[in-house]
């Protein structure tokens, strides 16, 4: 199973923040607190490690889809990553804070996947260099139908990303926005990975959009 670490501001109480980060493959949970830290270092934060090897770090699932579809593979991990979550919020009694989620890579492919499978769980999504599954589109459809989901959702998209070319980011961003109130698409002139200037522009997304109510 994974693992995980928190980490507590000095003072904190129900309205504390709780920001859940998930890493890239080959990563661990030491790489996004720093990122966490900067959008709001008042937050809780909560860092998921994967549990399967990979490279000189881990990964939540290895992308190979020759004998298993996307949706075999990635889908029960979605899953499996809420119900962690659940359980330690749970564990440390703050089921009633505001719950966001930071990702990079593979972790914002899964904060993704959460937004759209739990609809109005997280109040704030930060996806830095992500791309969105087929399938997503098909559960969207079936978990959010009526009214908007209220997750307010934050996306950055490196320029020169070969690994996720920013069309990627436009296309996902494209479905985004018809299925959540709040979606702020952005590139940076940066590959796979976070530019600064991208954690200052989260960082002034996540304080507009701070007392935004989810229930």
């Amino acid at each position: 199973m994974y693992l995980s670490k928190w980490s507590y501001p000095e003072n904190y109480n129900e309205q504390t923040p709780i920001i859940v980060t998930a890493h890239g493959m080959g990563s661990n949970y030491e790489d996004l607190p720093p990122v966490a830290t900067k959008i709001d270092n008042n937050a809780i934060q909560l860092n998921i490690q994967a549990d399967l090897s990979f490279g000189p770090g881990f990964a939540f699932f290895v992308p190979d889809f020759r004998e298993k579809s996307e949706i075999e593979v990635i889908e029960p991990v979605i899953h499996a990553v809420h119900d962690f979550i659940e359980t330690k919020v749970k564990e440390e009694n703050l089921t009633n804070n505001p719950l966001m989620f930071l990702g990079f890579s593979q972790g914002a492919m899964l904060g993704l996947g959460l937004t759209y499978l739990y609809p109005n769980w997280l109040s704030q999504v930060f996806l830095f260099s992500a791309r969105m599954p087929a399938f997503y589109q098909k559960l969207a459809d079936e978990t959010i139908t009526d009214e908007k989901s209220k997750t307010a959702v934050f996306i950055s998209q490196g320029l020169t990303d070969q690994l996720f070319p920013r069309e990627i980011g436009q296309s996902y961003a494209k479905f985004a926005k018809l299925k959540l109130e709040t979606v702020s698409y952005n590139e940076y002139p940066v590959g796979h990975g976070i530019h600064y200037k991208a954690i200052n522009d989260a960082k002034e997304f996540y304080q507009s959009n701070e007392k935004r109510k989810i229930k």
